[in-house]
């Protein structure tokens, strides 16, 4: 415990007793947020070798025990790592938050590292419109919502308008899925391409993902 964060003693007992009190909630994914500053705040964290893993093991174990998968949200490259031990954890934070700073968009470096594990990488919400969000953690306008709406699908992750009431895109919104909202997305994670490492540009978004159809359909089809 610290004056600005805390974990639990005993991880197991702890989330075991809070997915079991989620229950008829309809919950299904548990997203832990601030991971990076549990570790800077919490002395334990620091000091007690096997605390880390307690902590995660018992996360992940309790949301597995009442069918819910865990997103990581601003993690360390350890805690991403560790990801790799715990089916329950899917997805991670691939970015800053919305609307801070200019490359929020841009996970194609981020992707790669997660992608090689098995988690999927998650842009963050995004305004699906260009019309101010009066009321919202941030009034934009979004200039690039296709930008947005297109990264978040490619991303093979979760797809997260956070519009307003009466301001949402459907036309922009239903361009990332079917009709009964299954994704379209490709069969990998959209990439940083090889073309930019060789150049050692770390501005550089040539990014690449690749779609299959059965043969009888159609050819491979890459982006």
């Amino acid at each position: 415990v610290s004056h600005k964060a805390a974990i639990p003693r005993d991880p197991a007992t702890f989330f075991r007793r809070f997915f079991t009190q989620q229950a008829g909630w309809g919950l299904s994914m548990y997203e832990q947020d601030w991971m990076c500053t549990e570790y800077d705040q919490v002395e334990a964290l620091q000091s007690n070798l096997t605390l880390a893993d307690l902590w995660l093991q018992g996360m992940a174990d309790g949301a597995a025990g009442a069918g819910c998968s865990v997103q990581y949200c601003m993690p360390y490259a350890n805690d991403v790592l560790a990801a790799a031990s715990h089916p329950a954890v899917t997805t991670a934070r691939a970015t800053d938050d919305y609307f801070q700073g200019t490359g929020q968009w841009a996970i194609g470096g981020t992707s790669l590292f997660y992608a090689a594990i098995g988690l999927l990488p998650f842009k963050d919400g995004f305004y699906s419109s260009s019309r101010k969000q009066v009321g919202g953690q941030t009034e934009g306008p979004e200039t690039k919502p296709d930008r947005e709406a297109l990264l978040a699908t490619l991303s093979c992750s979760i797809v997260g308008p956070m519009d307003g009431m009466g301001l949402l895109n459907k036309t922009r919104v239903m361009t990332t899925c079917r009709a009964d909202g299954m994704v379209l997305r490709p069969d990998r994670p959209v990439t940083t391409a090889d073309w930019c490492f060789a150049r050692a540009d770390p501005g550089c978004h040539v990014y690449s993902t690749s779609s299959s159809f059965d043969s009888a359909q159609g050819p491979q089809l890459q982006a």
